[in-house]
């Protein structure tokens, strides 16, 4: 099984933004809380500047449904 890429919390971000119907709810502090236009539900995603670390982008993989596939090309 093949690591998890490195990306970077803005890139994600934007990406489900654009591409999974999310739109930035709120920001506090570091971390943005996006929301599901059609369903409601609710990630929060820290933006720090470094890359988010493996487990926590795993667990908003997870909550949000994406698969390692759809994140090789960002």
């Amino acid at each position: 099984m093949a690591k998890l890429p490195c990306i970077k919390a803005k890139k994600l971000v934007k990406y489900l933004c654009n591409e999974k119907g999310f739109c930035i709810d709120r920001i506090s502090g570091s971390h943005y809380q996006l929301k599901h236009n059609a369903t409601g539900q609710r990630v929060t995603i820290p933006v720090h500047r470094k890359e988010l670390r493996r487990g926590t982008l795993k667990e908003i993989m997870a909550a949000v449904g994406l698969r390692r596939e759809e994140l090789e090309g960002l």
